[in-house]
């Protein structure tokens, strides 16, 4: 997935002190399983503390796997082969950038990036002058997936945006930033189309773990 630029205990009483008879005595016999019981009782909550601990830490899943909370097929890591979008630019309207080579790893806890390393490319005409923008960093983000479309929560951006014309070579930089709006996806063995009314992300797996 590619945001860019552009979510009392209770306990019973005996009768004691109300007008009642105060309880008999219990029996030496009694005592004697009273107290096993009790000490199991805390090693079972002790023991099941634990485990839950451990099954957490392996993904929330006896078997030690991922406990998906994702469609399945979306899992993995990505390249975005072809990506373009709609960016209003003040002057000319909705000027079509388009690039490649973004990496975009998603996990089946609902956990992702896209890693833009040291730079993805995409590239544009105004005006028959043409622009560079090269964007650098990462955008992580918690993201949920139902009925085709993917939701997005969380998001955090962590580098630049630097866009160059290039007949000039004027320059501009800004903080990269990310995007929460929902998009559409579709996923199918190792291609994945995830799309808005600004942009479209064509991707190929590269690897079935993120």
């Amino acid at each position: 997935m590619q945001p860019t630029s552009g979510s009392a205990f209770g306990y019973p009483t005996s009768g004691a002190g109300y007008g009642g008879e105060p309880p008999p005595a219990p029996s030496r016999r009694r005592n004697i399983w009273i107290i096993p019981l009790v000490i199991s009782t805390v090693t079972l909550v002790v023991l099941v503390a634990a485990i839950i601990v451990v099954l957490d830490r392996r993904g929330r899943s006896a078997g030690g796997s991922m406990q998906y909370v994702v469609d399945r097929c979306v899992v993995g890591t990505w390249t975005v082969t072809r990506y373009t979008e709609q960016v209003p630019i003040e002057g000319a309207g909705d000027v079509t950038f388009t690039g490649k080579g973004a990496e975009v790893r998603l996990r089946g806890d609902g956990t992702g990036v896209t890693d833009y390393k040291n730079g993805t490319t995409y590239t544009a005409t105004i005006s028959g002058v043409n622009y560079r923008l090269v964007v650098t960093g990462t955008v992580t983000f918690t993201f949920r997936t139902g009925a085709g479309t993917v939701t997005f929560t969380d998001v955090k951006a962590n580098g630049k945006e630097t866009i160059t014309r290039e007949d000039t070579g004027a320059t501009e930089t800004a903080d990269l930033v990310g995007s929460l709006s929902p998009a559409s996806f579709t996923c199918g063995g190792n291609s994945m189309v995830e799309s808005t009314s600004r942009y479209r992300s064509e991707m190929a797996r590269l690897s079935r773990k993120a």
